[in-house]
């Protein structure tokens, strides 16, 4: 029962009966690859045709190979981003699962916010090749993406709104100090780290929110070093990563993985250099502090 679509540069294979969705998907996806290529430039031409696929429920994402409590995820193995229909799924939703969203109600725009996040992922694969950044990086940047406000009519970007999935917990977090994570610990946080269960939705909205503090914020403007910081890692992280490789086999897993954080791990030591954290962690919270909230009564009441 799975159809499939052709775009210039993917093709979208989908379980899903709604058409209005996998028309967006089709003009939105091609949107984000020029986007993504405007921040982060292919290393070499791609070539290769971009897979997407589009599940028709939860259940079923979550029987593709979909980890558990994920909307959507990489699968590196197949070289595709893979998601669901939340509006179906919310068409069959009891009413004990309708409650636990607080009141939220799932839409093609729950949908098209996974594919902006998941397609970066994909499109760094092929535009980057092997790429082993921190995660706060790689996952901040996708929650960047996530907010991106695409043209009826021209079909292309026409700016970046806040992640509607991190606003809340970021703002209780520099608000209230629920959950907070210093910088220090989010910058040097490695995987196991950063996804704990326990803790992966904090550090989750911190990478984005500093993300988006790092391309938005008004202080970060009148501060050379912290206006360079992003693409200062980008490059340095690159550049370590080749530098550790060179001579280990493709298949030395184990060998590539030490060099990953080993890469990490110089590369941000290098563009730390010379910057004050604290003050950056100030004017982060103070960032977020201030950040208008689009979706104030999704907030979580406060006595």
């Amino acid at each position: 029962g799975w159809k499939a679509l052709d775009t210039e540069n993917y093709l979208i294979v989908h379980h899903s009966t709604n058409a209005a969705l996998i028309r967006r998907i089709a003009r939105d996806i091609e949107a984000m690859r020029a986007f993504y290529a405007e921040q982060f430039p292919p290393s070499k031409p791609i070539d290769a045709v971009a897979i997407v696929r589009v599940c028709r429920t939860k259940d079923e994402y979550h029987e593709y190979g979909g980890p558990p409590s994920t909307g959507g995820y990489w699968h590196p193995v197949n070289e595709e981003p893979v998601f669901y229909d939340y509006s179906y799924t919310m068409q069959k939703m009891d009413t004990r699962e309708k409650r636990q969203l607080g009141g939220h109600t799932l839409s093609d725009d729950d949908s098209l916010l996974v594919l902006y996040h998941e397609a970066l992922h994909q499109y760094m694969h092929y535009a980057i090749g092997e790429f082993a950044p921190h995660d706060w990086f790689n996952e901040g940047y996708g929650d960047y993406f996530s907010g991106a406000v695409i043209g009826e009519s021209t079909g292309k970007v026409l700016r970046v709104d806040p992640s509607p999935w991190r606003i809340h917990l970021a703002k209780d977090m520099c608000e209230h100090g629920e959950g907070f994570l210093s910088l220090k610990d989010v910058l040097h946080a490695e995987r196991a780290t950063f996804y704990n269960p326990a803790r992966a939705g904090h550090y989750y909205a911190a990478a984005w929110s500093f993300v988006h503090f790092l391309k938005h914020g008004k202080a970060v403007q009148g501060n050379p070093k912290w206006a360079a910081l992003l693409a200062g890692y980008f490059d340095t992280v690159k550049a370590e990563y080749a530098r550790a490789t060179e001579g280990v086999a493709a298949g030395d897993q184990q060998q590539r993985a030490m060099a990953s954080m080993k890469a990490r791990r110089e590369a941000l030591k290098k563009v730390l250099d010379g910057i004050d954290l604290q003050a950056l962690e100030a004017a982060w919270v103070q960032y977020v502090v201030a950040m208008k909230d689009p979706w104030p009564q999704l907030r979580k009441q406060r006595k």
